[in-house]
């Protein structure tokens, strides 16, 4: 098979797809050279793309809102040029299935595909359907829905829910105990690109939370900041803007992991069984992610807006002093995703 895979702006909709890759190949359905990823110019995704040895091409697209902006009209005439730059990939690539995972930049691409009659799939990753999503649904030959909420969005008879692919090592990393150092281990990360906010209320409580834990946080790329300057003050704190790879040992070894709440993130703390703090992005789809999560006794949750550097702290050292709360977490999150998400997918596809 030939796959032609779109998304982008952020990892949290680029892993996913990047598992789901090398399960097909890991199932002998395709090569890497029959492998085609089309993404934006200025996201994080190219990297992960290319280190997993699927060709790129990056094209121009607009944003679609569902509110007045100054900027709609440029973004409609970028949106058309999009997609004559994606009919031209489809053209000379003739995948046999395009797979999107809601960006922005796969609106072109899907409704490229369609007219060019090329078969698509559609995966949801938030309980809130992106509005791409939405638009490209009537267009998609089937709709994967990571929650079963998602479900009433789309057309019944497209659509499954698959959970979400997941990196097979954060199953293989389940048994790994946490850090055995002298302090237990907190693990903050704000999503792949960093979160300034959590950058900000980590920096006003390192004095507090670095007497009873070894911090790791990951601040993103060039918003490290003070953030870099408070490890000489305090050795029990390591900041580093990106970790790669490596996020899924560190959340393996932590104690508590403090997130936000991106859909692919909870995945791979469900599949790690791991206690979580979750803040989500304001008005986002993270806040309604947060809150399934919550409702289940998955996790809990802080609003950003009213999180107090005092109310922080306290969440944490509790958290850490009551291991019934710790163990009540784990067992109710590791509920929330089924652990084959990849396979489901990748027999949709090439079924």
């Amino acid at each position: 098979m030939r796959m032609l895979f779109t998304g982008g702006g952020t990892l949290g909709s680029v892993i996913p797809l990047v598992v789901l890759y090398e399960e097909l190949r890991a199932e002998g359905k395709m090569i890497s050279s029959d492998a085609l990823w089309i993404g934006g110019k200025k996201g994080p995704e190219r990297d992960a793309v290319e280190r997993a040895g699927i060709q790129f091409r990056s094209i121009i697209t607009g944003k679609i809102r569902r509110y007045a902006h100054w900027r709609n009209g440029i973004d409609l005439v970028l949106i058309v040029v999009g997609f004559f730059q994606a009919m031209w990939h489809v053209l000379r690539f003739r995948p046999s299935v395009i797979v999107n995972a809601g960006s922005y930049i796969g609106f072109p691409v899907v409704m490229a595909g369609w007219m060019l009659r090329v078969r698509c799939v559609i995966i949801q990753l938030d309980v809130d359907p992106v509005r791409t999503n939405l638009l490209t649904a009537p267009f998609a030959d089937s709709v994967c829905v990571a929650f079963p909420e998602s479900v009433r969005f789309f057309p019944a008879k497209k659509t499954l829910v698959t959970g979400i692919p997941v990196r097979p090592t954060a199953y293989s990393l389940i048994s790994v105990r946490p850090d055995e150092k002298h302090l237990p281990l907190v693990y903050i990360i704000g999503g792949s690109t960093g979160s300034q906010a959590l950058n900000t209320l980590v920096a006003q409580t390192v004095a507090s939370l670095s007497h009873v834990a070894r911090i790791i946080h990951i601040t993103g790329k060039q918003k490290g900041g003070e953030n870099s300057a408070l490890k000489l003050r305090y050795p029990n704190y390591e900041p580093y803007e990106f970790v790669g790879d490596e996020t899924l040992l560190y959340t393996a070894r932590a104690d508590i992991v403090v997130s936000r709440a991106g859909a692919g993130m909870i995945a791979e703390l469900s599949a790690l069984k791991k206690p979580s703090i979750l803040i989500p992005l304001p008005s986002s789809p993270q806040v309604h992610n947060a809150a399934y999560v919550q409702e289940r006794g998955g996790a809990l949750v802080l609003s950003e807006e009213t999180c107090t550097p005092e109310l922080f702290v306290h969440t944490i050292t509790r958290l850490l002093s009551d291991s019934a709360q710790r163990s009540k977490l784990s067992e109710h999150i590791a509920r929330l995703f089924p652990a084959d998400s990849a396979k489901r997918i990748a027999k949709l596809i090439t079924h």
